[in-house]
């Protein structure tokens, strides 16, 4: 079905043996290597971070604590600043100083951390994590993904005869594709680097079909699960299984040649999963107990648009990732498909200029197998719902089916270019054609030439469609984009037609090793747009506001608002609070529901928006979840009570002397005036706020926060709570440089008009202001509290009603079983216990919880962490005690009346089983081995 070439020297590895040949391997490689150097650049010689941090800048606290900054390069890589980095240092930092990594206390009541594959942190291309510092670490982790890419090929596209400069351009390929760009820093490009030699180990499992060929291919099928993601290595064996079949078949014609394959196959892939069980069994405990993926539901209209193929030759068309603005629908991040217009011609004159009987191993069911992906992941419908019949497909976006759209544009490029090679080479060539030429007669080139004129019409309708998408701002510059992108199409085109078609094969070998070149090139203004780097000043550094959440939080939680402090991004800085991003229970999720219903962004995302939060700012829910300090913007009105203003159109000009506003009297919280228009303060100013004396002058309360630019609506918050009720103040407004203009108010055009957030009765204290508002709860209950008595509430609505009217006393534990109620002293009724809990520090181990109790009568020690899950275990002076749900998402310990030792202790469930069936698979990869070397000893000694 398929003819392989014929070779007439030994290895498909060996150099040409021509000045042109030596010429179009060594730019081949010299564009490879290129990439990898100037794609990760600075930060491989220690200048800045492969990371995107540069975009704390957008968030407070650090946009104030960082001042001018250079502008963001990325400001969609939010999800590997805020939980893919922070989860992955705190495992090794956790290591490194001898504690557990089991768990996460600090994010979303608390969450499995070390215990899962999630982090990526167990990949072999990961290593640089362990070694190196934060700031080293995520590039050289992308320069070993590029290496693995490059091994990968190199070894697949060997076996298919192709040569050596085909494995140099089909790694620039895939590595430059848009799936491998677009998740960059997270952990499924680590995945997905994997894919080529997965192909290798599966393609010389299926071709010579021997026992010790498994191990290739369970080694591989370890190191895809163990960086992370499932979904990326489900996809990859999906399509490896049907090229085994397709392998098996065109090598060995019977159908025993095909079931011996597929077992030697399949062996290799459950020894892989075997080698993996210390990470997959916990990751399946977890998934089947914590993880709801229903919200994950995929269906036949999920798919991407057909136009947002266009940024596979034009990546511009899709957003610009320097601002969270894309055109169409969805982010960037899940639409990038770029691929190249030369390698997409590369792909074409491969099928469409070909006129020898030459033909590559495979490149039929690539060309099958890329037309399949493109239809799944662009146009869906019913190939797509039948898809999702599998798993995987059903519960993952089907976006993430580019990295195969990658995979395979690459190896066919690289077959588009190695018969380009041949074509260039002279007769007597390592590549020998099997056949005479075919001469091509008018009615195939008429159909070749209509096939190329169509492929042309519908790039060009489509990139017209998808113009209509883009923003009238954003035109001038799509257009520019797509001028380029002809530019190196016209090159690339001619290129190949001269490698092709030119006699002189001085020519041809000339026009050939310059196509790497055409590759290389937009694929480092694509990378140079989506990744950049970020200075080390911006890699999480401690500001005002961490420094004293740090000094006060201790044990307690702390809760966001919009994006303040990146949720999730707190467990850099070993802070507890309330939401994040991460996983979190059902039951978690609950609660803070109760607070705010729009609190999760997304199932792994939460926060509380500032609006609402300043009316919820006294939820008894968040008092009972231990929750001690509120954040907030700086330009956000603090919680209290509104008093408006009445404004001129008149203005007063703000700018190095102050700007006074009108006599008012009392406590505060927060003042606020509006900007006519946008303030001229250059790269940005520092706006100071005074609330000064009106009679002895004296500053009662002041602020300073750095803004990078001044517009509209700007509130102030200052802790002027204490001020007494019958003191005249005014307010002093100046801007270290620049100028504004401030709306007058109506009864004095001179002063600025200043409306005012006044204090409540909410429980709530100013503690600090400037880089972020910090609101003390003073009410708020230790997370880990004493409770004299105990209720039960079985229904889970009415549970969480009784929780958000503070219906219940604190002294009480809410529990959800009757079984679990060991005393019926009833809640309102008096009992009059006298207790002290005194809770040990975590740092020794955040995956536990240590307590001494002191009673005079038995009690409940009630934890109101994140519990619903397997793993906790509680022990009373080291006996086995027991563990009761509680608090809807807590757990609770009855202890005996005098003094005890209470700790509740987390540990990885199924890590145990999981580790004894790695340790066997192990052995078992190490018996398959030595037994390939044995049998190799006896043919030497035959022979």
């Amino acid at each position: 079905m398929f003819t392989a070439l014929r070779r007439t020297t030994p290895r498909a590895s060996r150099p040409l043996p021509w000045p042109g040949g030596i010429w179009i391997s060594i730019v081949a490689w010299a564009a490879l290597v290129t990439f990898a150097l100037l794609s990760v650049g600075p930060p491989l010689l220690g200048m800045g971070t492969f990371l995107g941090t540069d975009l704390l800048q957008n968030a407070a606290p650090w946009q104030s604590a960082f001042g001018p900054t250079r502008p963001v390069v990325n400001a969609l890589v939010g999800d590997t600043v805020d939980t893919v980095v922070p989860q992955t240092w705190a495992i090794v930092d956790m290591l490194r100083a001898g504690t557990s990594p089991a768990w996460n206390p600090w994010v979303g009541g608390g969450t499995e951390l070390g215990g899962l594959p999630n982090s990526g942190l167990y990949s072999p291309l990961s290593v640089a994590w362990w070694v190196l510092p934060l700031s080293a670490a995520p590039g050289v982790t992308k320069l070993l993904e590029i290496v693995a890419v490059t091994i990968g090929m190199s070894l697949f596209l060997r076996r298919l005869r192709l040569p050596d400069p085909a494995w140099a351009l089909a790694s620039l390929v895939f590595v430059s594709s848009g799936f491998m760009v677009s998740w960059t820093n997270w952990q499924h490009t680590r995945v997905a680097a994997v894919i080529p030699l997965l192909f290798w180990a599966l393609d010389r499992a299926a071709v010579r079909r021997r026992l010790v060929d498994v191990v290739p291919v369970a080694i591989v099928v370890g190191v895809m699960l163990l960086g992370g993601f499932p979904a990326v290595t489900a996809y990859a064996l999906y399509a490896g299984a049907v090229w085994v079949v397709f392998r098996a078949i065109t090598t060995g014609r019977s159908f025993g040649r095909v079931v011996g394959a597929g077992a030697v196959c399949a062996a290799g892939v459950v020894l892989g999963v075997a080698l993996c069980a210390w990470t997959m069994v916990p990751f399946a405990i977890n998934a089947t107990s914590v993880l709801d993926f229903s919200v994950r539901a995929q269906s036949s209209t999920d798919s991407l648009q057909l136009i947002d193929l266009v940024s596979a030759f034009v990546p511009e068309i899709i957003g610009d990732v320097s601002i969270p603005t894309a055109y169409g629908s969805g982010s960037p991040i899940e639409r990038l498909s770029y691929v190249g217009i030369v390698a997409m011609l590369l792909i074409a004159s491969r099928f469409l200029l070909r006129r020898s009987s030459v033909a590559l191993p495979g490149a039929r069911f690539q060309i099958i197998a890329l037309a399949v992906c493109v239809v799944l992941v662009y146009i869906g419908g019913p190939a797509l719902a039948a898809a999702q019949e599998l798993p995987v497909f059903s519960n993952n976006p089907i976006g993430r089916l580019r990295v195969l759209v990658g995979f395979f544009s690459a190896t066919l490029a690289a077959a588009g270019f190695a018969a380009l090679i041949a074509e260039a080479r002279p007769p007597r060539d390592v590549l020998e054609p099997p056949a005479a030429r075919v001469a091509l007669d008018g009615r195939q080139l008429t159909l070749r030439i209509l096939t190329a004129l169509a492929i042309l019409g519908l790039m060009a309708s489509l990139t017209a469609t998808a113009m209509d998408e883009v923003p009238a701002w954003a035109e001038g510059g799509i257009i520019a984009a797509i001028w380029t992108t002809a530019g190196f199409g016209a090159a690339g085109l001619a290129l190949i037609l001269l490698g092709r078609f030119a006699k002189p094969s001085v020519v041809r070998a000339a026009a050939v090793g310059l196509l790497p070149l055409l590759v290389l090139i937009p694929a480092l203004d694509l990378v140079d747009h989506w990744w950049g780097w970020s200075d080390e000043s911006t890699l999480y550094p401690a500001t005002e506001t961490t420094d004293y959440l740090a000094q006060h939080l201790g044990e307690q939680r702390f809760a966001s608002t919009d994006a303040v402090l990146l949720p999730g991004a707190n467990t850099i800085y070993g802070l507890r609070s309330v939401g994040g991003h991460a996983y979190q229970t059902a039951q978690w999720q609950d609660l803070l529901r109760e607070v705010d219903p729009n609190t999760m962004i997304s199932p792994t995302y939460s926060t509380f928006l500032s609006s609402i939060a300043a009316i919820n700012i006294a939820s008894p829910v968040l008092d009972r979840l231990g929750v001690s300090y509120m954040l907030f913007d700086p330009n956000a009105p603090a919680p209290g009570v509104f008093q408006g203003v009445d404004r001129s159109s008149e203005t007063v000009e703000l700018g190095d002397g102050p700007v006074r506003s009108t006599v008012r009297t009392g406590p505060v919280r927060t003042i606020g005036f509006a900007i006519d228009g946008d303030a001229s303060i250059g790269d940005g100013a520092e706006l100071t706020a005074d609330i000064v004396d009106e009679v002895s002058g004296d500053v009662l309360a002041s602020t300073t926060t750095w803004y990078r630019s001044l517009s509209g609506e700007r509130n102030v918050t200052l802790a002027g709570e204490s001020i007494p009720a019958g003191t005249a103040w005014h307010a002093e407004i100046r801007l270290s440089s620049g100028s504004a203009q401030v709306f007058a108010a109506v009864d004095d055009p001179a002063a600025a008009a200043v409306a005012l957030t006044l204090p409540a009765d909410d429980g709530a204290r100013i503690v600090q202001t400037g880089e972020a508002t910090i609101i003390e709860r003073t009410n708020a209950l230790p997370r880990v509290r004493w409770a004299d008595s105990a209720i039960v509430e079985t229904d889970a609505d009415r549970r969480l009603s009784l929780l958000a009217e503070g219906a219940i006393p604190p002294t009480t534990v809410l529990l959800e079983r009757d079984e679990d109620l060991e005393t019926a002293v009833p809640a309102e009724e008096d009992v009059g216990s006298s207790a002290t809990v005194d809770l040990a520090p975590t740092e020794d181990d955040p995956a536990a919880v240590s307590a001494r109790t002191t009673s005079d009568r038995a009690g409940w020690l009630v934890i109101d962490d994140s519990l619903r899950r397997p793993g906790w275990s509680a022990t009373i002076d080291g006996e086995p005690a027991a563990f009761v749900p509680a608090e809807h998402a807590g757990a609770a310990v009855r202890v005996p009346a005098g003094t005890h030792d209470v700790r509740v202790q987390y540990t990885v469930p199924g890590l145990e089983t999981g580790t004894l069936v790695s340790l066997a698979a192990l052995g078992v990869t190490v018996l398959l081995i030595a037994a390939e070397l044995l049998i190799a000893r006896r043919r030497q000694r035959r022979r």
